[in-house]
Formats: structure tokens, C-alpha cells, sequence
């Protein structure tokens, strides 16, 4: 299985979960040496992108310094 074929599998496999649980979000984060998976509630999801959002902000205004 190609990496972008296990990438795709692992989603759509992460997806699945999601539906059967419908408490949590799943995230599945991969490169080519590396992965990563964790569940979060809607709340913690919530904030992590809230946390996610800041930075990225914070980053670009680095960019323009």
C-alpha cells in the first residue's frame, strides 16, 4: 500500500470511528517517517483549534517582522 493509500485508509478508517462513537473527533496526522493519532472531545476540540488558530496568526505576523 502506497503512503498516500495508507493515508487515505487511515481516515477514512479514523471517519468510521467517528461515526461509531459520536463523542469525539479523531485526528490522524502523517509524513513520510512519522504519525500520530489522538481523540478529542468537542470541547477540547474546540480549544485546540482556538490554540491552533493563535498560533497561526501569531506566525504570520512573524513572517511580516
Amino acid at each position: 500500500m502506497s503512503k498516500s493509500t495508507s493515508f487515505l485508509y487511515q481516515l477514512a478508517r479514523t471517519a468510521n470511528d467517528i461515526e461509531k462513537l459520536a463523542s469525539e473527533i479523531g485526528l490522524y496526522v502523517a509524513s513520510a517517517d512519522v504519525s500520530a493519532s489522538c481523540a478529542f472531545k468537542f470541547d477540547e476540540w474546540k480549544k485546540f483549534v482556538q490554540g491552533i488558530n493563535k498560533a497561526d496568526e501569531e506566525f504570520k505576523r512573524a513572517m511580516l517582522d
